[in-house]
Parts: C-alpha cells; structure tokens; sequence
C-alpha cells in the first residue's frame, strides 16, 4: 500500500472543505453524523490533490467518496444511496473533514501508521506457507464469485502455451500488478487467448437481472456492477488486455440488455455505461486489436446501439483504430451513408434513429479531418427544414467563407419564404451586415415582424434597425403593426386578439405610460395587466384598485391551495391601495364579499381567518 498522500491542499480546496464549508452542503444531520466518522478513524485510503480528494468511508459498508473543485462550485460523489439521491451525505463530510486534518498535519500519524500497520499485515502473509496462503483464498473464493472467476481465468491462462520470448519478459518484469498474481500468467496470456467462458458468465449473472430491479435496490444492483468493473479495470495490469476487450464488450451488451428490466430514475445505468466505455478505450489502446475488426464493431455498435453506445467512435478511437481502421470504418460508413436518400425542401422530414446515427458518424468523419465541404455535403443531404439551412450557413461562417454563408442562407428563405424561424432569419442578417448591407438586415427583420407580429420580432428588428442607426424611421410602423394583430391563421393561435404584443414592446422599452394606454384602449392579457397595475399603483393607485380586484377573482377560480394565497396576497394590495386612497373603510364590505360567495371554499375560508378579516 502506498503512504497516503498528505499534499497540502490549495486555498480554494482547504477553504471550500473547512468545517464551516462541509457543514452548510451537509444534508439533514450529515455534518454531526460524519464528524463522528471522522473522528472514529473511519475514513480510509485518502489522497489530496490541488482540486480534489478521495477516499474510502466505513459506514455500514466501505464507501468510496470523491470531492472535486470545477469552476469554484464544490462536487461531489459517494456510492451510498443519498449521494444517489443527489445530497451531500456523511461520508463527503468524513471524507471532507479527515482532508482538512491531514492539511493542518492532525492526520499525519494516523495515515502514516494504517501505513506500518498494512507493512506488518503483508510481512505476516508473506510468511505463510504456501498451502496456508492458497485456503485462505480458497475459502474467500467461495463467496466472491468475481474472485473465484478472475482467478480461474488467471488459471487458464498460466496453463496455455507461452510464446517465444514470453518466459524471458516475465522474468524481467518480476511478480507485480494488481493481486500479485502477474508474472507467468500476465506472460502466458499474452500468446494464447485464456478460456474466458467463467468470466463471459459471471458477466451475464452481475448485470442481467432474473426479475425487475426497483428503485430501492439499484444502488446494491449498482453497487454489484461497480464492483465487477473494478474488477475487470484491475486486471487490465495483469497481461489480460486481448481478454478484456471481449470482456467489456460483452459487459456493454449485458448491460444495455438490462435496462428494460431496472427502475433507472437515478441514472446510473448511464454513468456505469460510461465507465465501461472508458475502460474499452483504455484496454483497446493497451490492447492493439486489429483496427479493421475493431472499426467493424464500433461501427456496428454506432449503428444499432439503442443506448449510443461508443456513439462518436472516430474521434474517440482514432489513436487504436490507425489510419488502416479509420480507413475501414470509413469505407463501411460510407456504405451505409450511400443508401441513405436526399431530402429537398417540400419533402416529409426523417426522425428516424438509423438517419440519426449514420448522420452522426459522417459527420464526426468530416469534422475529424477539418474537411468544412465533407461537413457541408453531410448538412446537405437533408434540407427539409429552415434550421438545417441555418447550419450549413454557420458551418461557412465559422470558416470565413461569407460568401458561402451568405448564398445559403438566401438559400433558405428561398426556400421557405415563409421562414418564421429567427435562427436562420439571424444569419441571413449577420451575413448581410458582414457585407456592409446593414438595411437589407433590417428588412430581413422587418419580414420577420409583418408575419410574426411578436414581442421577440419587435426586439430583433429594434436590434438591428440600432445598429443602421434607423429605427427612428422605423418604430412608429413595428408598433403599429403589433397594434393592427391582422387575423392570420398563426395569430389565431394566440387566442383572441388584444394588444397585448404592443404593450409587452411598450414596457420593455420602460414607457409604462404608453402601455398604459394601450391597454386601456385594446386590452391585454391578465399578466400584462398586473404587471402595469404594479406601475400605475405608485401615482395612480385608483388605477391599479380594480385590477388587483379582478386578480383576487381569478385568483380564487383556480381552486386550489397557490390561488387561494395568491388572492389572500392580492386582498392584502387592495386594502393597502383603499389606505392610500382615504377609503379604508370599504374594505371590510369586500372581504365579507368574497367570504358570502365562496363559502364553501373551507381552505380560503382559514386563510381569511389568519388574517384577522
């Protein structure tokens, strides 16, 4: 065992774990409970860096913890079941307060004797014999089924044939890695492919589940998952890497069978997939398969995977793949992307998983060799919406090719003169101001307003018209087109037509006045209303009076416990616009109003109460 390690800890990570710290992120009685672990020595295996730390926690079970620091925010993992809840439980806190110790130099003589005690324990076994060393593991075999499987395999893989040169390496390496069993084995293994049918089962029995899994026991189904993954991580060490890359594949395919039959509201089931995914990458690179079988598999994996596993595979694989895998995995996507047909505007758009995945592939191939036309060719291939013009357009942007970007965002509106959608009707406008046409930016807004007649196109068409230095010529014509509400079959959506887009545009602008009359004048929905009775209520309070009242109304009319307080809230703006105003002494009649027509409400009924009215 190394000596723990008592780096001492940067400013931001002794201030972020400090007691005061640790105490206000602790859930419930955390704090208390795990500034008893620590102070029980229960925290185990720590090791400070300069932004995070680890650690091993006795609880009911030995927990592993980590505490990081990204972007001045604490994180946090445990793999109790609260830390799966999302709340910082006792173990962070042990873990936090045994860190913060060992920085002030408390914990020293405590690491460093769990460090003398594990040297006397590997003294001890040490001097075992052989026989006495082999039932202890035997019999701890018998229960641990990961156990009994690795070392059955290790079995198989001392008994194949080792390959020239092998007997030599090992005896340079000496006996080391991860369980002290790596010399002959880890030499063997690398020349014959071990028997790994054991492993291949204990697999399939860790992660495929005889019935349903709720969600109280994910975390021990997890846990056992966990397990098995360390597991296969620690053998990687011990010359098993060609094994390991069928092992974790056939974990990955387990897995992603499992998950039909698991209450994953935690999400864990993905972050296991990740670290599985890792693993692979991690074996394959020690591992060196043939590229082009790899390439076959990932592939295939992309393509079929319900659950995106190694989706991105070029980018991730290119160091293990090579140029003859990139090659391969090239050639075999590209033969599925040849299949798939073109869509031109007009045409029915194609959601189906199969587009989106070869699409993914193709396009991660072009962006993985900079090639800006291969990424252009695979945008181009479904036109069918306003948006995959925008992209194609920002692709070119992005590599200053204006031009480009321009005509294809003309492109676009072409094709869809009746484009509503401002994120390509936004490009269309930036690459007309990059050309020096600020104007036809505007009037690419102005489109935009006349047939979306909203809040939002008003302030992209004031952004723009600013930046002309036109919108003096411009304002009075957008509101009175905000005004107008022409009955289009879009605007018939937005329910009965008022002015409530124009005295929306007044407020943001700050001219609460001119809202004010707006509304007076066409009406507007009841959240515009209160929030103009907010304004008129500091000088016109007998403005705002039937306003609030109305609310109290609608308030009530939702029947249940948010509107009932809602309009307790709005009685109490009423009776203090009634002060304001010298008629104090109505209130009482519209309180007993509101109690005579909505007696049967009890819960109303007891708010009223508290308020002494």
């Amino acid at each position: 065992m190394a000596p723990v390690s008592l780096a001492l800890m940067s400013g931001d990570l002794r201030s972020m774990f400090g007691p005061a710290a640790l105490r206000s992120l602790a859930w419930g009685r955390s704090y208390e409970r795990g500034e008893g672990y620590a102070a029980d020595g229960r925290v185990k295996r720590l090791k400070i860096g300069d932004t995070e730390l680890s650690a091993t926690v006795r609880g009911a079970e030995a927990y592993r913890v980590r505490l990081w620091l990204e972007d001045g925010a604490v994180g946090f993992s445990c793999t109790c079941p609260v830390a799966a809840d999302g709340l910082f439980c006792k173990h962070c806190v042990a873990a936090g307060l045994a860190a913060f110790d060992a920085d002030l130099g408390g914990a020293a003589a405590g690491a460093y004797a769990a460090h003398a005690a594990h040297a006397a324990l590997r003294a001890y076994l040490e001097g075992l014999d052989t026989v006495r060393l082999t039932d202890l593991l035997l019999e701890q075999a018998a229960d641990d089924e990961l156990l009994r499987a690795r070392l059955e395999l290790e079995a198989a893989a001392s008994r194949a044939p080792a390959a020239p040169g092998a007997a030599s390496g090992a005896a340079a390496g000496g006996t080391g890695g991860t369980g002290g069993m790596a010399g002959a084995a880890g030499a063997a293994a690398g020349s014959a492919a071990a028997d790994t049918a054991t492993y291949r089962r204990v697999i399939r029995d860790v992660i495929c589940p005889s019935g349903f899994i709720g969600y109280r026991s994910m975390y021990q189904y997890t846990r056992g998952i966990d397990q098995l993954i360390d597991t296969l991580g620690g053998m990687l060490g011990d010359g098993f890497a060609a094994d390991l890359v069928e092992l974790v594949e056939h974990a990955l395919a387990c897995l992603e069978d499992a998950l039909g039959s698991v209450d994953d509201s935690s999400g864990r089931m993905g972050d296991l997939r990740d670290r599985l995914v890792d693993l692979h990458h991690e074996v394959c690179a020690r591992a060196q398969p043939d590229p082009v079988a790899l390439a076959g598999r990932l592939l295939e994996w992309e393509l079929h995977s319900d659950w995106e596993i190694f989706l991105g595979a070029a980018a991730t694989y290119a160091d293990v793949l090579g140029e003859a895998g990139l090659a391969a995995y090239r050639r075999m996507a590209e033969e599925t992307w040849a299949q798939l047909p073109a869509l031109a505007p007009g045409e029915k758009e194609d959601y189906s998983t199969q587009r989106f995945r070869i699409t993914f592939v193709m396009r991660s191939l072009a962006e993985l060799d900079g090639d800006v036309d291969g990424l252009i060719a695979v945008k181009e291939r479904d036109l069918t919406l306003p948006y995959n013009f925008m992209e194609i357009a920002q692709i070119c942007a992005t590599a200053g090719r204006h031009d480009d970007a321009l005509a294809w965002a003309e492109r676009g509106l072409a094709a869809f003169p009746d484009c509503t959608d401002t994120r390509l009707l936004d490009v269309l406008a930036d690459e007309y101001e990059e050309h020096g046409r600020a104007e036809d930016a505007v009037l690419v807004m102005w489109s935009l307003l006349d047939r979306l007649p909203r809040l939002e196109s008003y302030k992209a068409l004031k952004r723009r018209a600013t930046r002309a230095r036109v919108w003096g010529a411009w304002r009075a014509r957008a509101l009175d087109r905000l005004r107008e509400q022409r009955a289009t079959p879009m605007s018939r959506l937005w329910g009965p037509a008022d002015r409530s887009e124009v005295v929306g545009a007044l407020l943001w602008e700050r001219d609460a006045d001119a809202a004010w009359d707006e509304a007076v004048a066409g009406g507007c929905s009841a959240t515009l209303w209160m929030t103009l009775a907010k304004s008129r209520a500091v000088d016109h309070p007998e403005d705002a009076l039937p306003i609030y009242e109305r609310q109290v109304e609608r308030s009530i009319a939702e029947k249940n416990a948010r509107g009932y307080a809602d309009a307790v809230a709005g009685l109490r703006a009423v009776k203090e616009l009634l002060a304001r105003l010298g008629r104090s002494d109505e209130f009482p009649a519209r309180v007993t109003a509101v109690r005579t027509t909505h007696k049967q409400k009890r819960s109303l009924m007891k708010l009223l109460d508290a308020e002494g009215w």
